[in-house]
């Protein structure tokens, strides 16, 4: 399919009262699949070759459209869910997953950031910090939400998130915990019509038990990561109610996991997860019927505790809600499920510039996301499609094709004037900075004589 048809389809997203920016839209988007190394808007703009006497309007024309357009990001995740759900939802394969993922960035200034836990550095860093949904079903998988986490830094300062653009809505519920937009995300893709046969997470989102009830509210099934520390029956409880003391009637994960692997009447099993570069990505796995009893709780829970061996050594466990009939290759499948959530970020890093987005707004980040995941549709229909020139094309694959599609070649007299223009800009902000040091140098000295 051509990328501007794509687009076109769901162009009623980028209608103001004033204009309809899909054209914008479109450009944007074949700016992030294309082979530009820094897809801020800046180069893409230049890579996609606009005529030298229009280039600064285009260049401007995108940052309105990124930062202070009205359009509505939440309508383009409807239709991304719309074309996601019919090629990916509605079977027990499909997974709805919830993960977060940080950005690096430096200064005080872009919306959110602060020092907090960035996971792919695996410290802590001056990062901003998103949570997302995506819909996967076997190696296919599809961004369908995202919602920007502010810390507490930030609530504390309704002035500082004002300056950023933050909605007085957003500011007015006040901190919101990761764990709260998950649960937004998952009513949102109920509302969107989202299909699924289960909801993944890792641990920091499956340990929280109030999570997982809102789950079983919602009638969906989850399978969710568990720290090795959290508490299980092994055996139903009979007791009229939750026992005071927890510890001399329930066992810890990592004791119930052990208990099982030392039973040689219960081997572990051994299933293939998913094709690999190197063939099929197999796993040693088992399951335990377990009860857990919530505070609060009138009566426990029961449920599968699953146990997989991974190739170090290490065991993960999951807690999943599932019915006693469940295969346990359906539970390995659905525990193996995120793998491609973090495979989708990590193409959507490399190859659709998520974390490249040269905008510090509450608006422009939210629009830049939304336009990643559009681009990720994208992509995802390109390996579908039964036209595409080779089978199993990667995101690679695609870029290549499109920066063949997209991309006119400059002449030198156009290039030229593209690198001169860029370092006269470079030089008047230079200029500007240099200016306003002086305002405030001459501000400074007015203050200090009526001292």
């Amino acid at each position: 399919m051509r990328m501007s048809s794509f687009v076109k389809e769901v162009s009623d997203c980028f209608r103001t009262k004033s204009a309809n920016s899909a054209d914008i839209a479109c450009r944007y988007v074949g700016g992030l699949l294309s082979e530009t190394r820094r897809k801020n808007m800046e180069r893409m703009d230049e890579r996609l070759g606009k005529e030298p006497d229009i280039w600064d309007d285009s260049y401007q024309a995108t940052q309105q459209f990124i930062s202070t357009s009205p359009w509505d990001e939440s309508l383009l995740y409807s239709r991304i869910a719309d074309r996601a759900g019919e090629r990916l939802g509605g079977t027990l394969d499909s997974v709805l997953s919830i993960d977060e993922s940080s950005h690096a960035k430096k200064g005080r200034a872009s919306v959110g950031v602060a020092r907090q836990w960035n996971g792919r550095l695996g410290k802590e860093d001056n990062c901003q910090t998103g949570v997302y949904s995506a819909l996967s079903c076997g190696s296919r998988v599809c961004l369908t939400g995202s919602r920007l986490y502010l810390p507490k830094e930030w609530i504390d300062d309704p002035d500082r998130c004002r300056g950023a653009g933050v909605p007085e809505e957003r500011i007015e519920q006040g901190l919101l915990t990761k764990l709260d937009h998950a649960r937004e995300l998952i009513t949102e893709a109920i509302d969107n019509g989202l299909k699924f046969g289960c909801v993944a997470m890792d641990a920091f989102y499956g340990r929280d038990t109030t999570l997982r009830r809102f789950m079983e509210e919602q009638g969906l099934t989850y399978c969710v990561d568990v720290p090795s520390n959290a508490r299980l029956f092994t055996t139903e409880p009979t007791c009229a109610e939750r026992p005071k003391l927890m510890g001399p009637a329930t066992k810890t994960v990592a004791q119930v996991a052990a208990d099982v692997l030392r039973n040689p009447k219960r081997p572990m099993t051994t299933i293939v997860l998913r094709p690999g570069d190197d063939g099929d990505v197999e796993a040693d796995v088992c399951a335990e019927r377990v009860w857990e009893w919530t505070e609060g709780e009138e009566t426990p829970s029961e449920m599968w505790l699953v146990i997989r061996r991974m190739p170090d050594g290490t065991l993960k466990h999951s807690l999943c809600n599932a019915g006693r009939t469940t295969s346990l290759r359906r539970l390995a499948g659905w525990q193996a499920a995120r793998f491609w959530v973090e495979r989708c970020f990590q193409d959507a890093k490399s190859h659709c510039g998520m974390a490249q987005y040269q905008a510090r707004g509450w608006v422009a980040w939210h629009h830049h996301m939304a336009l990643v995941a559009l681009a990720i549709l994208f992509q995802m229909q390109e390996r579908m499609s039964t036209t595409a020139p080779l089978p199993e094309l990667t995101a690679a694959d695609i870029m290549e094709l499109m920066e063949w599609a997209l991309i006119r070649r400059p002449s030198e007299a156009e290039l030229i004037a593209r690198i001169s223009r860029r370092h006269e800009k470079r030089e008047q902000s230079a200029r500007n900075k240099q200016l306003a040091k002086k305002r405030r140098r001459k501000q400074a000295e007015n203050s200090s004589k009526y001292e």
